[in-house]
């Protein structure tokens, strides 16, 4: 009887993980090109946003990580874009940034886009605060973006 189980245990498949889009990208290059598209509300370009800072703070970061920045032949796409509402032009403004990471691949012979990466943050402030609103809450979703790249890398290069 015991070994009836033991053989029954030792053919049980065990089941594997699907690869992420993450892992996809991450065994497609070491330096993956990335092409950024920054979009900012009006009201939050009123209230103290620049895109140009917003655009410095986005390569650097992804430099940090290991990605390259290539408009021309990327592998993948990062947008960030914000909708806005402005209370008052005395009482500031309320803000959703939201950071998406999209790649298009092939897999087994077709096209295929994931997305590698979605987030959304709400941003509040008075008049004057949009831009450091705003380069705060990027900072936090472009560290969860880097530190879910490079985890998935380091793993990749334990295995090999």
């Amino acid at each position: 009887m015991l070994s009836l189980v033991l053989a029954l245990t030792l053919t049980t498949p065990i089941p594997l993980r699907m690869p992420t889009p993450m892992d996809v990208l991450a065994k497609k290059t070491p330096t993956p090109r990335v092409a950024i598209f920054v979009t900012i509300h009006p009201v939050l370009a009123k209230c103290g946003a620049n895109e140009g800072v917003v655009q410095t703070q986005v390569e650097v970061a992804l430099r940090r990580c290991g990605f390259t920045i290539d408009r021309q032949d990327p592998d993948a796409y990062l947008n960030i874009s914000t909708l806005a509402v402005e209370s008052s032009p005395t009482r500031g403004f309320a803000a959703a940034v939201y950071l998406y990471m999209d790649m298009i691949a092939t897999v087994n012979d077709s096209i295929q886009t994931f997305r590698l990466n979605d987030e959304r943050h709400v941003v509040t402030g008075p008049p004057g605060e949009a831009g450091r609103s705003l380069r705060d809450a990027l900072a936090e979703q472009l560290d969860d973006l880097c530190n879910s790249y490079l985890e998935v890398r380091e793993a990749l290069k334990q295995k090999q």
